[in-house]
């Protein structure tokens, strides 16, 4: 072959396939620096309920249980949608509510975009729940994007990549699938892997919600198990927009 033809050639694919294999060489060399991008959501390997004696609280508009009854009132904060609790053993709980789509609805902001345009193009249909974007961006990793796909979709999940890399820096020990009968979302982090942080991803038609658990690392400080996780997840529900009050924290006596 002459080095006209070799030309021809080399200048036929950078026209055809040069932005896909740009782009697939970034996506993997993003995929080196952060191995987080190559994870996908699992069944959680735990779905055992703690049956400890809990607390009963309210925050933005929901009702849930903890499983734990020694509150830190003094370092404990709350607001409208958003909720710390502190714990006498150096543990915390953030709480935090926010309106349907509201990722969906940030996202085609910064894009300058309609939001249920960017779902159809990300998702392939629109909804009132984020958990169908959120759970392309999560399902999508560098071994995805190929030199000989098209120029769209390789865009598309390049972007997805991107967004996902923001989006999931703490997810080392596994993201994992959490169903409920209201709500439906994801898990960041593995509980017995004992991280410093463990964050939930709750989305439903009528609300989304952000669960983060904090804890040491080391030290005699007790872990928070994936059964205590789940005792409040599975306790998540909407309180009518009529009785919904601020933040509510009572010990087991107490408790209604």
């Amino acid at each position: 072959m002459g080095l006209g033809a070799l030309v021809v050639l080399g200048v036929a694919y950078a026209w055809f396939f040069g932005a896909q294999t740009i782009c697939t060489l970034s996506v993997r060399y993003m995929g080196r620096r952060s191995p987080v991008l190559f994870e996908t959501p699992a069944q959680l390997r735990d779905s055992s309920v703690s049956s400890t004696p809990h607390a009963h609280a309210s925050c933005g508009g929901y009702d849930f249980e903890l499983p734990w009854n020694d509150v830190n009132e003094k370092r404990s904060r709350s607001g409208p949608t958003t909720c710390v609790t502190a714990f006498q053993s150096g543990n915390a709980f953030v709480f935090m509510s926010s309106a349907p789509r509201s990722f969906a609805d940030f996202l085609a902001n910064e894009l300058k975009v309609d939001p249920s345009a960017l779902q159809r193009a990300v998702v392939g249909e629109t909804s009132q729940s984020d958990y169908g974007l959120v759970r392309t961006i999560l399902e999508t990793t560098p071994s995805d994007v190929k030199p000989f796909m098209s120029k769209r979709r390789a865009a598309r999940d390049g972007w997805l990549l991107f967004i996902k890399g923001i989006a999931t820096p703490s997810a080392k020990s596994g993201i994992f699938e959490i169903h409920t009968p209201d709500l439906q979302g994801f898990q960041l982090e593995a509980a017995e892997s004992r991280p410093f942080a463990i964050t939930e991803e709750l989305f439903g038609n009528d609300g989304e919600v952000d669960l983060t658990f904090g804890q040491k690392v080391g030290g005699s400080a007790p872990a928070i198990t994936q059964a205590e996780i789940n005792r409040i997840i599975q306790s998540i529900r909407k309180i009518p927009t009529s009785a919904a009050v601020s933040t509510a924290i009572a010990p087991p006596s107490q408790r209604k």
